[in-house]
């Protein structure tokens, strides 16, 4: 509390040194009315004792019932308007709508803070809802001229644009029934067969509220009146509405207020979902004419978008689908969101790719390039399979919650570049793609793209796979079940590819002086073909290392203590096995809980969940390419039967462990 004397206290407190030190002064205004107003108590006067916020309206009311004071208004902060001039305001009659009386705003706080019934879709939405539920009161809410609807009790006032349309999305779901096509003014009858003068209150009544049949209704009449309900009662509740951030503080605030109000006994038809988002800006800057990056809807179906790059005037020119990827892409949150007309550039090119990789995919599965649909799939197709159930949950779960940048990444990025690893690897294995997984991949990404490119997806799915009906009717796409093993298979191919790639380069060169009678080193030469050598099991003192370091891992919740060696060590001593391996015991174990560290529990795996010769030699083809040898041969280590290659180092064939084969490489 800063007492009686606020001001002075503050001015004290902030260390003020005179009316020029502008900032604090300001400060300690703002501080001091609102602590007096919220935290202040009335120390003179009929309301002595009372908070100042609880006292101000009825010393109000005594003073203008004495005559001792006068209605008095102004604008909070400076207000200009359009045409540059300081706005004052008009003292006239006004309507208001009391949005702070206690019961009205409990029931849509409730509504709002109760996870199951609303959804704001960003904990900073929710708290600003909530702030504005508490600060929210009286609301004039209604002007004197320009255009809105009438307010129906007092006709010379026009209900002004936050206050109005809050409960339209109602008469979206019978417009169609009552206007029709093109029919905005009334003046046609529409497809229900009702004119304007035939929506009475009470006709209304009937639709939104339940009311009573009337008697003078025709059958007709209540026979569109009947659709009109079933209409509605079928679309609402509303699960989303999308707007703007600013429009928080009141406009969908008063959207939930009126909702309640109307629907006080059914609040399950009260909104289920509100989406707010940010302002757009074009390159990282504010849209501005003077800039010539205001994009504009022209510029979305196909025009010239003119811009000013800071050297000289560009024409873009992009389609409806790539500005809505560039639109996806821009961001979710309530932070501005950022066109990117590079971005609407690049989605032109890689809608057209993927446009001419279907054509090609189609006219080569007809060619009979493809392995038939019902064929039997390898572990790429399999990989494949398992990446396009991953973006199919990931996409269902952003789109959901409204992320459409993360939902664009999955559906879209992710998805070519899986395509694209699919297609790469076929080509340098020289092996034919399956027309089933293709297949797969052509229509998930046509249905999950459909919110954004529709006009592509669209042509996609009737004009190109031949589907009858639109792919706004088709169904999110279906995971397929699929070994989860398979990933774990293609993480071992690949990471064995790059230890042999490792392993078959040039020795690095070591800046000794060399004597001068020392012989010069061979040339290096590339190898051309490999031998490698596979070992499934370890032998028997590191399966009971691994058996003991297993034990200390699950007793310390699946992880390692820093004390790890040291409970590890009276294990140690008890066991011959472990003990004969001496000093390098310790090493392999440090390494061990590092590579658990570094890749998961699969570390202490006595042997691989997967026949390691099987899949290397399923994989030949893409390892050998790879790796640029001509021929590569797979043995297991200890078969004795296995070449080996004379100049080879001694002891590669034996290094070979579970899960980390050797290769040796030859000219």
């Amino acid at each position: 509390s800063w007492g009686p004397c606020s001001a002075v206290t503050g001015c004290e407190v902030l260390k003020v040194k005179n009316q020029h030190d502008s900032k604090k002064l300001i400060k300690i205004k703002k501080s001091c009315y609102n602590k007096g107003f919220y935290q202040g108590v009335m120390e003179v006067g009929s309301q002595k004792g009372c908070l100042v916020k609880d006292a101000k309206a009825a010393v109000r009311a005594e003073m203008l019932a004495a005559g001792t004071a006068a209605v008095y208004w102004e604008p909070e902060s400076l207000v200009v308007s359009r045409n540059g001039d300081e706005c004052v305001v008009a003292f006239v009659d006004q309507w208001y709508l009391s949005y702070g009386e206690e019961s009205w705003r409990d029931r849509v706080m409730g509504h709002v803070t109760a996870t199951d019934s609303f959804s704001a879709f960003s904990d900073a939405s929710l708290k600003q809802y909530v702030k504005t539920l508490n600060w929210l009161g009286t609301w004039a809410c209604s002007r004197n001229f320009g255009l809105g609807t009438q307010l129906p009790w007092d006709e010379q006032f026009v209900i002004e644009s936050l206050s109005d349309s809050t409960i339209y999305m109602s008469y979206y779901t019978i417009a169609h029934l009552l206007q029709g096509r093109d029919n905005v003014d009334g003046k046609k009858v529409g497809p229900s067969g009702l004119r304007p003068e035939d929506m009475t209150l009470e006709a209304w009544d009937y639709v939104y509220l339940g009311g009573a049949a009337q008697a003078g209704w025709s059958e007709a009449t209540t026979r569109a009146l009947d659709s009109f309900k079933h209409e509605f009662e079928y679309w609402y509740p509303m699960d989303l509405r999308v707007s703007g951030k600013d429009l928080v503080r009141n406009h969908l605030t008063m959207s939930l207020y009126n909702h309640a109000a109307v629907w006080q006994d059914r609040p399950e038809l009260w909104p289920r979902g509100f989406f707010t988002n940010g302002h757009v800006m074009v390159d990282g800057a504010k849209m501005s004419k003077s800039k010539g990056n205001f994009v504009t809807l022209s510029d979305g179906l196909g025009t010239d978008n003119v811009r000013f790059d800071g050297t000289e005037w560009k024409s873009q020119s992009w389609s409806a689908d790539s500005v809505r990827i560039a639109l996806a892409d821009a961001g979710d949150s309530n932070e501005d969101a950022n066109f990117e007309t590079e971005t609407a550039n690049m989605a032109i090119l890689r809608l057209t790719t993927d446009l001419f990789f279907i054509d090609e995919t189609r006219a080569a599965e007809a060619a009979g390039e493809l392995r038939p649909a019902d064929s039997p799939m390898t572990l790429m197709d399999r990989v494949f399979t398992a990446r396009m159930n991953e973006y199919v949950l990931d996409g269902d779960v952003h789109f959901s919650n409204m992320q459409f940048k993360m939902a664009l990444k999955s559906v879209f990025y992710e998805m070519k570049n899986a395509r694209d690893q699919y297609v790469n690897y076929h080509k340098l294995a020289e092996e034919r793609m399956h027309a089933g997984v293709l297949r797969r991949w052509i229509e998930s990404s046509a249905v999950m793209m459909s919110p954004i490119s529709s006009h592509m997806s669209e042509h996609v799915w009737m004009d190109l796979l031949g589907n009858e009906t639109s792919v706004t009717k088709a169904t999110w796409p279906s995971v397929v079940e699929v070994d989860p093993i398979v990933p774990v298979m293609f993480s071992y191919v690949t990471d064995t590819i790059s230890n042999f790639r490792s392993s078959l380069a040039p020795p690095k060169s070591k800046k000794k002086k060399k004597a001068k009678t020392a012989a010069e080193a061979a040339p290096f030469v590339p190898p051309t073909q490999a031998y490698v050598y596979v070992e499934t099991e370890y032998p028997a003192w590191r399966m009971e290392l691994l058996a003991a370091l297993k034990n200390i891992f699950e007793a310390n919740g699946k992880s390692f203590p820093k004390t790890t060696i040291k409970e590890l060590m009276p294990v140690v001593q008890a066991s011959e096995l472990l003990k004969a391996e001496g000093k390098m015991l310790l090493k392999v174990a440090a390494f061990i809980v590092a590579e658990v560290k570094d890749r998961g529990e699969s570390a202490l795996q006595a042997k691989m969940p997967f026949d390691e010769l099987t899949v290397l030699e399923e994989n030949k083809g893409y390892i050998g390419k790879m790796l640029e040898l001509e021929s590569i041969e797979f043995f297991h280590a200890r078969d004795a039967d296995a070449k080996v290659f004379e100049g080879a180092k001694a002891g590669t064939r034996e290094a070979a462990l579970p899960g980390a084969p050797t290769i040796v490489g030859y000219a």
